[in-house]
């Protein structure tokens, strides 16, 4: 025997539906489009200088640290210099999703190895997160220089990456982090500085724009 429809059935599934389309229609992800291929935009990257001021590009493969995996696509190029006893590392990361650059903050990321932070400070439109560790026998010191990349913009902010409104392609649309790690905070290093900031204001005009950076 067919049961019987009656309005008590009907209303709910009804409502349901109405749901359902508002929120397709409202979506952020549909409305945004595709997402940003963070390895497409990283071929147009120029190469790493051979030398900026006395630092010595140093051709091994390196890496800093990060708080966690990123749950959608990274790209991610870590070079090293050399100036007599000293190193450092320029870190570039492009992120379809702006939120996932959150593990490269240094107060997570370094965290997470076991450095301590000491107070931040801004220097030129660059982040510089000083942090030290004990390993008993001796307290090293290192910074992290950091530009936050948004579409068309950058600065020393971190928090843009999950405070600001989307924009840019997919949702809430793409960003980028450049970093500069020192393991000595006192070496000279105001070549590699600028280089940072050359490239934040790159990547922040390629991601406006879809080009190359």
């Amino acid at each position: 025997m067919m049961a019987r429809v009656t309005l008590k059935h009907i209303v709910p599934t009804i409502v349901l539906l109405l749901v359902a389309l508002g929120v397709f229609l409202i979506d952020p992800m549909r409305r945004a489009g595709p997402a940003l291929q963070p390895s497409l935009l990283a071929e147009s990257l120029a190469p790493a200088p051979e030398l900026l001021g006395p630092w010595q590009l140093d051709g091994r493969e390196e890496s800093m640290p990060r708080a966690y995996q990123p749950l959608r696509s990274v790209y991610e190029r870590t070079v090293r210099y050399s100036c007599q006893a000293d190193s450092a590392y320029v870190r570039v990361v492009i992120a379809c999703d702006r939120r996932d650059l959150l593990a490269y903050v240094p107060s997570h990321a370094m965290h997470r190895k076991g450095w301590l932070a000491l107070p931040v400070e801004i220097d030129e439109g660059l982040e510089r997160s000083n942090h030290t560790y004990d390993s008993g026998l001796l307290v090293e010191r290192i910074t992290v220089e950091s530009a936050y990349v948004l579409p068309g913009r950058w600065g020393p902010d971190a928090g843009v990456f999950d405070r600001e409104a989307p924009m840019g392609s997919g949702w809430p649309g793409p960003g980028a982090v450049v970093q500069l790690l020192l393991t000595n905070p006192h070496a000279p290093a105001d070549e590699l500085r600028e280089h940072v900031r050359e490239l934040a204001q790159a990547l922040a005009l390629a991601l406006q724009t879809g080009g190359a950076p």
